[in-house]
Formats: C-alpha cells, structure tokens, sequence
C-alpha cells in the first residue's frame, strides 16, 4: 500500500511540476507580447502651449498634429479630447495628472473618427487640495515609434472658488 501512494504522491508532483512550468512559459510569451516595447522619442511642448485655452501644435517628423479640448476642463464633468492630424495614427492615448502630484489612473484611449481626427471623451477626478495644474500625457504610436509630450493647462473650478 505504500508503494501505491508513493507512485500517486510522486505523479501529483510531475503533475503540478509540469503545470507550473507550462504556465511559465506561456505567461512569459504572454507578457513578452503585451509589453513589445516601442522605441521612444519625447516631443518637447510647444512653449506657447496654454490647453486650457487653445489647441496646442506639435510637430513629429512625419508631420504636424493638434490637440485640443472641446472647452476648458472642470474635474466631474465630461470633456472632449480631439486630435487632428494626417499622420497615420496607430494609437494615441492621453493620461492626466497634476504637476508633481500622482492623481491614479486617468488614463484614456483616443478613437479614430475619422482619417484625420482621433477623440474620446474624458472627465478629470477632483483634487482635494483645490489645486488646478494639470498635465495631459499624450501617448501616439506612428509607423512603429511612440511620441510622447507633456502639456499643461488648468482645471477651471479650482480657479472660479478661489
């Protein structure tokens, strides 16, 4: 009988053993297709850029690219991001955060709407300190490469109640 129970512990190891090993690999070859890393080139902000205010004009190798929004964010309340271009976009997402100051996971998949504009609709959280300086964290993939840049602009509650 010991024998018996020998032969069945030491098959539940294989068992697992080979389990655990399958699923190494397959999360390794997962993760190594979800993380494929671009190569990464950061767009200065324009120095004039006040999003808040007016579209803001960047320039990539491949061309130009605006981005605007439909009216000047309010935390709570539904904004438009839009980005117009004749680049041909593979990707752009935009992520918010207020200037030294992580505000959690705001981030936000741009649609194609048409050849030449990409948008979503977004909504900033509230910041209990009542501060209004925000970054958008813009995020475009063209023809293998990532863009990324920095532009700033206000939250207009935060300034009507002071």
């Amino acid at each position: 009988m010991q024998k018996q129970s020998d032969k069945t512990r030491w098959g539940i190891i294989a068992v697992l053993l080979a389990v655990a090993v399958l699923g190494y690999l397959w999360g390794r070859h997962w993760m190594g297709s979800q993380l494929s890393a671009l190569p990464v080139v950061e767009l200065p902000a324009p120095m004039d850029c006040q999003l808040h205010r007016a579209p803001c004009r960047l320039s990539l190798p491949a061309g130009q690219l605006t981005v605007e929004l439909s009216e000047e964010p309010v935390p709570l309340q539904p904004f438009r991001i839009q980005l117009h271009t004749s680049l041909a976009i593979d990707a752009a997402t935009a992520d918010f955060q207020m200037v030294d100051m992580y505000m959690g996971v705001n981030r936000y998949a741009l649609v194609r709407q048409s050849a030449d504009i990409w948008s979503r609709e977004a909504m900033l959280p509230v910041c209990a300190t009542g501060r209004s300086d925000w970054l958008m964290y813009l995020h475009i993939e063209v023809a293998g490469v990532a863009y990324v840049t920095e532009l700033p602009f206000e939250a207009a509650a935060a300034r009507q109640g002071r």
